[in-house]
């Protein structure tokens, strides 16, 4: 039985709340079906001819994957497997530059070429070593089928603890989209060098490789056949089902395409793999709102229409399994029929080779425990690496500050219909507040929204301070984002829908504090706007200042961070899930919207990426950078650290 090591085993269940009653989350869903119902199917060959290159490229822009074709595989092997009817060697090998993954490679016995299946695991514990990857891929093996497994990035062997087993999701795997990268990109990549190290193998009949995997794993299965044109043929299983299922649901961020439903739908990622093989597999009993065989057949109907249009009606193929999610015996055969089918040739169904025993775990690692080689880096270690590079370079970009503050608006991508319709959205409960002349707002995330009594009782001169809530909490809370939160870290749901559907949570908190200002500054010209807030959206007010430089006096922050570059920590909780911007590292980070600002800032305790709290010298440093910056770009702006 699939158990995914995403969900906390710890926390106790709340009730499920009512989706219909939550308004967010109403809302939210209204978006992404208005995007999922414009996708329709190409009537003609020639029109899915252009839409599949726009969708590629976009893909390619959303997930920053890449093809590493002259990057030396670097292959060692560490040992080898002797088994009745083939072998299985412990590989490590170079997916992207530095970087390593650790693999098990399945070789029949004989001389070959051989078809190849790449065995994609999904989120379970032990990764490619999990006893239902390591089954499938000794079935293959035993029927003939050159088989590799790998390690996601961040899993099994690849973990940040040789030995432990990490799920490589929520605030860890976002973490990438700061670096404009994603984790779907790097599996993408990763995925790609898989079909390279086979094809770099005289052993391997390299016109014929297949691609499975169960969940995450059949989401990856899917993804790198509709970007490389070597996989032939292609099984996902307990995977397909629609994009806009998977908004406001329980699902991975490795499963995240940002900005997917503002150009495609799953059916056209399918269909990029037309014509060539394509099986999906789904189960009847699947608890997965996004991996329903309802939604999955929503998807084929359409799937299949692309692959009519290219007369390969008999290359497509689906079916519905009676039971929950997971790769299931049946399956397991359905995979050897299939592969032999469309890689063999075979298509009288044939008997099916067993093993007679499975290969132990601990037989499968690649290096001894505790002994692992430095060359597999990990998620911590990738993201540090990453920051560094990308940082080392910064005085280097620094354009105009118009330039600048243009660049980052394309980064929110926040328009005048935004901001208008954020206008009648959170200002309507400003009404009849006489606004003194200095104004203290403070955005928290517990505070009450102002209710009549309380408004009554601001309704004078001596009005000085407002409290309100922040989209996500209190009066704009969603239920249902906080029942799936409790599986994994607050904001979670929210931001990852927001994703899928071109937004982010800082964006949208960029958005409320700008019209609530514009209201107040209307009523009341000339006042003084002193803005206080802590941790993540303390961010949202540093870039709001950076773009529109003359509208705060003073931003008093608490904890909040001051940069986005990691450090190597594995600690990635002590924010949650909203503080997350693709590309704001690539941009300049937080102390160049600092700079770009005319607004005094005080902040108090303010912390790196992972929550700790800076020391005297990263102060110092930080400072620095700042007054630097400040200089190139010629802004007023000024720091008090408390």
């Amino acid at each position: 039985m699939y158990q995914d090591i995403s969900i906390k085993t710890t926390y106790k269940l709340e009730k499920k709340p009512l989706k219909d009653k939550d308004k967010i989350n109403k809302e939210i869903k209204k978006q992404a079906y208005q995007l999922f119902i414009k996708y329709q199917p190409p009537l003609s060959i020639e029109e899915w001819e252009k839409e599949k290159n726009k969708i590629y490229s976009k893909i390619i822009e959303s997930t920053n994957f890449h093809f590493y074709n002259s990057l030396p595989l670097n292959i060692s092997i560490s040992k080898i497997i002797t088994k009745e009817n083939f072998t299985i060697q412990n590989i490590y090998f170079q997916t992207l530059p530095n970087t390593y993954a650790t693999a098990n490679i399945y070789i029949p016995n004989g001389t070959g070429p051989y078809p190849a299946v790449i065995n994609l695991h999904g989120h379970i514990k032990d990764g490619r070593r999990n006893i239902s990857v390591n089954k499938r891929a000794e079935l293959l093996a035993s029927n003939g089928y050159i088989c590799l497994c790998m390690d996601s990035f961040g899993s099994g062997e690849r973990s940040e603890i040789h030995g432990e087993s990490d799920y490589h999701g929520a605030n860890k795997g976002a973490s990438l989209l700061n670096l404009n990268e994603t984790l779907l990109g790097i599996q993408i990549s990763e995925n790609i060098r898989c079909i390279d190290l086979l094809c770099s193998l005289n052993i391997v009949d390299k016109n014929n490789i297949g691609v499975t995997g169960e969940s995450g794993g059949g989401s990856q299965a899917m993804w790198l056949a509709a970007v490389d044109e070597r996989v032939k043929a292609a099984m996902p299983v307990v995977s397909v089902g629609t994009f806009n299922a998977f908004v406001m649901e329980h699902n991975c961020v490795c499963e995240l395409l940002p900005n997917g439903l503002t150009f495609c739908e799953e059916f056209q990622v399918l269909g990029l793999i037309a014509p060539r093989a394509l099986k999906i597999c789904s189960a009847l009993q699947d608890h997965h709102a996004a991996f329903t065989a309802e939604e999955m057949l929503k998807t084929a109907k359409y799937t299949g229409k692309i692959y009519e249009l290219y007369h390969a009606d008999n290359l497509i193929n689906f079916q519905i399994f009676n039971h929950s999610h997971e790769f299931s015996s049946e399956i397991e055969l359905e995979m050897i029929y299939w592969f032999n089918k469309v890689l063999k040739n075979e298509i009288r169904k044939i008997n099916i080779s067993s093993p007679n025993s499975y290969t132990d775990k601990e037989s499968l690692m690649v290096f001894e425990l505790g002994k692992r080689d430095e060359k597999i880096v990990t998620q911590s270690n990738y993201l540090k690496n990453r920051c560094n590079e990308i940082f080392s370079d910064l005085y280097n970009k620094i354009g105009k500050p118009k330039a600048e503050i243009n660049e980052l608006k394309k980064i929110l991508n926040i328009t005048k219909k935004d901001l208008v319709k954020g206008y009648n959205f959170y200002t309507k409960n400003l009404n009849n507040i006489i606004f003194s002349d200095e104004i203290i707002i403070n955005f928290n995330f517990k505070g009450k929204l102002l209710n009549d009594v309380e408004k009554y009782q601001l309704n004078d001169q001596t009005t000085n301070k407002l409290e309100f809530n922040l989209f996500g909490t209190g009066h704009y809370k969603s239920t249902v984002a906080k029942y799936f939160d409790q599986q994994l870290v607050p904001f979670h749901t929210l931001a990852r829908a927001y994703y899928w559907i071109g937004k982010s949570i800082i964006r949208e908190w960029i958005i409320q504090i700008k019209v609530t200002i514009d209201y107040i500054q209307k009523i009341k010209p000339n006042c003084d706007i002193i803005l206080k807030t802590t941790k993540e959206a303390g961010i949202a007010a540093i870039l709001c200042s950076a773009i529109w430089p003359d509208k705060i006096k003073i931003i008093e922050i608490e904890n909040t961070p001051i940069s986005y570059l990691y450090k190597g920590e594995n600690k990635f909780d002590y924010y949650n899930m909203s503080i997350h911007l693709k590309g704001i590292i690539n941009w300049g980070d937080i102390v160049k919207a600092l700079a770009l600002s005319n607004t005094n800032f005080i902040l108090t305790k303010p912390r790196n990426i992972h929550g700790k709290i800076l020391s005297k010298k990263e102060k110092e440093n930080f400072i620095k950078t700042y007054s630097n910056l400040k200089k190139i770009l010629k802004s007023n702006s000024n720091i008090k650290i408390k």
